[in-house]
């Protein structure tokens, strides 16, 4: 079976669906970093298989803590239900931030990962309170690596996504507009995707200011 490992078919899957179309996305793809990731892959509180198709020539399996998501393996992030050593990749995608205990849970994914094994985790740094079920954490680019590294990982690579004051403030409006009927949404999100695409020339503060870091680690 051919390799489906390229960058665009893990950012169709990511942002093609109808609440967060393509065309609001940059053109830049922080998730091209998961090309690396070898079966078999985990990932950790998965919910829908946003990432399925693009290593599905690998082994890859979902664990989520909701049965009605209908994961491979139904588990607590604090707590995984997997042996040590089982896998060579990890995904924790938008997970940390809605967990108790960050530190517990990256200690967790080192221990069901192999010896030089990769994790990819993306977490929000600038982004709206999102419940799903609890919201607890936010993190900086620099809380990420003390985050992985104070559990013995070696940090591969470091992304920000979404940088400066337009591009958040863009972000954030369209966050807004997820809860809100389609009508809404099909109506506002092309605005503000001119109103980025128009101010990206002065947009400030891309060092300080951005909504989603991007990270691979290596287990030592």
């Amino acid at each position: 079976m051919k390799l489906k490992n390229n960058s665009t078919v893990i950012k169709n899957q990511v942002c093609g669906d109808k609440l967060r179309p393509k065309w609001v996305e940059r053109i830049e793809n922080p998730y091209d970093l998961m090309i690396c990731l070898k079966g078999p892959i985990m990932d950790v509180g998965a919910g829908i298989s946003r990432f399925k198709q693009s290593f599905e020539d690998k082994r890859y399996l979902r664990l989520d803590i909701d049965f009605d998501e209908k994961p491979d393996v139904v588990g607590d992030a604090l707590n995984l239900p997997i042996k040590n050593e089982s896998f060579n990749s990890l995904i924790y995608a938008d997970i940390l931030e809605h967990t108790s205990d960050p530190f517990c849970v990256i200690r967790e994914a080192k221990r069901i990962l192999k010896s030089g094994g990769m994790i990819f985790v993306s977490i929000p740094f600038l982004y709206p309170y999102h419940p799903h079920p609890e919201d607890y954490f936010r993190f900086t680019s620099a809380g990420i690596r003390e985050l992985l590294e104070r559990e013995g990982f070696i940090i591969e690579k470091i992304r920000v996504h979404n940088q400066g004051i337009f591009s958040c403030i863009n972000r954030w409006a369209i966050a807004w507009t997820y809860d809100k009927p389609y009508w809404v949404r099909i109506l506002i999100q092309p605005i503000l995707h001119l109103f980025v695409k128009l101010l990206s020339f002065i947009d400030l503060g891309k060092e300080s200011f951005y909504v989603t870091i991007f990270c691979l680690a290596k287990k030592a």
